[in-house]
């Protein structure tokens, strides 16, 4: 096997002096710094502010530009900046004569040089757009010489852009290349879908970004579960876009029409027929979820069944879900039908979905971080939960993977109990991406909000326990050199002096309230967590006023520094994971050089 491996290799490699020359290659590349990423969550539909993030970078363009320009004044940077955000809006407010085309093109290629210091020449001519790529990396790499020729040369390569009135392109071209370099990958940690208006925008955004990598949340993984056909996950999906006002999404964006819904709240004479499809909606939510209790009694440890539950509460229930029962009625299941044919045939859901899959798993290892939306399952006395399934118990790494595989086979090969986990990692307490007992039926049956609280995890009673994250920490790999948890899912309260960072900077907290239901509660609108070659930073955000205001006004989101985690020693490609691949490659190409002759 070694050997057909090699000869295959061999074939890549037609010589030896091929191999020295990508042996030299791969190892200098281990001494350039890691690069850049940026770790975002509960991004809830927010895609105005979301979009913004993505073009300042978390603050970072605005940061370098007063790094690299110092002496440029204040009014010309944020101009700057807001070019570099929206370049072809921005461009159509300017009114710019030859001389400020130059200004700005000279200007944006130093940015460019600056900004690609960390990558390879071969890397940035990957990134490089291809109509424009041998122009700017010409320009990239000019050389002084005595007659400064190669200066000549350059500086009429930028007249000739201006005097064929090209510039505007080539413009736009640098600014989407110089966002591009600043970052080099995100990590989302889960909630792209509901309470926001646009998350099919925030899915679009992120299909097309270059380096990315999604942590499934619970809102996620429902709307994954409605385009399976779960039809508890759909009528969730229904009920939420109902009661944060997204019908749009599901009817324009979607194709999924809820007309069979809104003739029967009408049939039944609400005032409000909005009002009405909820209660309907609800009624419906109930009975699904109890339908899937009744089914998986490995549910049920922390789901009371619904009769108990109508007979414990009995005349505190709103008179309107008194009559609650497990069965659907009649046009409650031409309703259910009709939308569940709609979740399967929509194709634009399942373009998305699809992403989800392709890019997205329930937790991931990224440079001795641990990424996980919510927790992991955990005891009382600190030890790790297990769930039991098929006369087997989970428990810690090997519940999360479960969860996933689960996940995975339901989409993939249609498998029933795989499709209906979506529900219970939507909302199960010891689901990953939810961690908490759900209290559905009381908030929608009870006007008591005392019984509307959800008791969490244990896992969050013990993020400050060193014994315990050592305990995490050996159960997923990560060892001692800077190990940290990020999680999303639940908002720092910083208006009552919560902070993202725990346990001496080992957990970090990343959910500062992107989501505008949040805001007022978090006090801010927002955190990015940035991990450079050098520290770990984590940035607040302010609320986004809208792209109007930033074009017109050059309006930021102002993002200031939180907290900075230093690391003991700055880390290079060689201590990253790409760095472990590359020295994998190495490895194979020194073994090839060593029986070259024999194959």
């Amino acid at each position: 096997m070694q050997k057909k491996y090699l000869r295959l290799l061999k074939k890549q490699f037609a010589s030896k002096q091929a191999i020295y020359t990508e042996l030299i290659n791969l190892e200098a590349i281990l001494n350039l710094p890691k690069p850049t990423e940026h770790y975002l969550s509960d991004l809830h539909g927010e895609f105005g502010a979301f979009n913004h993030i993505l073009n300042n970078c978390s603050g970072v363009i605005k940061d370098k530009i007063d790094l690299y320009f110092p002496e440029i004044p204040l009014a010309r940077r944020q101009d700057l900046a807001t070019l570099i955000y929206y370049p072809a809006a921005k461009l159509d407010t300017m009114d710019l004569s030859d001389e400020d085309y130059f200004d700005i093109l000279t200007t944006l290629i130093v940015f460019v040089k600056n900004v690609s210091s960390k990558y390879t020449r071969s890397k940035v001519k990957k990134a490089l757009p291809n109509e424009y790529a041998y122009i700017i990396d010409e320009l990239l790499h000019m050389v002084e010489d005595e007659d400064n020729n190669q200066k000549k040369y350059h500086l009429e390569i930028l007249n000739t852009i201006i005097k064929y009135q090209n510039a505007d392109q080539f413009i736009i071209a640098i600014c989407d290349l110089i966002k591009v370099l600043a970052v080099d990958k995100i990590h989302i940690l889960g909630d792209i879908f509901d309470r926001g208006r646009q998350p099919h925008r925030i899915v679009d955004a992120l299909i097309d970004y270059h380096k990315v990598d999604i942590q499934w949340g619970n809102h996620d993984v429902l709307w994954m579960g409605a385009k399976m056909g779960n039809e508890a996950c759909i009528l969730n999906v229904v009920r939420n876009c109902l009661r944060y006002g997204n019908l749009d999404i599901l009817e324009r964006v979607y194709g999924i029409p809820l007309r069979d819904l809104e003739n029967y709240a009408y049939s039944l004479n609400y005032q409000d027929t909005t009002e009405g499809m909820i209660v309907i909606v609800n009624k419906m939510v109930i009975k699904a979820e109890a339908q899937l209790i009744l089914k998986h009694p490995e549910y049920s440890n922390e789901q009371r069944h619904l009769g108990y539950k109508m007979k414990c509460y009995e005349e505190k229930i709103k008179p309107e879900y008194q009559d609650l029962k497990v069965a659907y009625d009649k046009k409650e299941l031409v309703i259910l039908e009709n939308l569940k044919e709609a979740f399967l045939d929509s194709k634009e859901l399942k373009r998305h979905v699809d992403f989800l899959f392709e890019v997205g798993s329930m937790y991931k290892i990224a440079n001795n971080n641990l990424l996980i939306h919510g927790c992991i399952p955990t005891n009382e006395d600190g030890s790790f939960a297990y769930f039991e399934a098929n006369g087997k118990k989970y428990s810690g790494k090997a519940l999360l993977d479960y969860f996933e595989e689960m996940a995975r086979s339901g989409y993939y090969q249609n498998d029933a109990a795989g499709i209906d986990m979506m529900w219970y990692l939507w909302c199960g307490y010891y689901s990953p991406l939810y961690g908490r007992h759900n209290k559905l039926f009381e908030r929608i049956c009870l006007d008591d909000e005392q019984s509307h609280i959800e008791k969490r995890n244990h896992y969050y009673d013990f993020i400050e326990n060193e014994d315990y994250l050592r305990m995490v920490f050996d159960q997923f790999g990560l060892s001692d050199d800077f190990p940290h948890i990020i999680n999303g899912h639940t908002p720092v309260l910083v208006k009552k002096g919560e902070q993202p960072i725990k346990a001496n900077g080992k957990v970090i907290i990343i959910d500062g309230g992107l989501s505008q239901a949040y805001q007022k509660a978090t006090g801010i609108a927002g955190y990015t967590l940035i991990y450079t070659s050098h520290m770990m930073k984590i940035k607040s955000h302010s609320p986004f006023l809208g792209i109007e205001d930033a074009i017109e006004n050059n309006g930021d989101i102002t993002s200031q520094t939180d907290f900075t985690l230093s690391r003991p020693s700055r880390i290079f490609i060689s201590g990253t994971d790409d760095g472990l691949a590359i020295k994998e490659k190495i490895a194979d190409l020194q073994l090839l050089l060593h029986y070259y002759h024999l194959l």
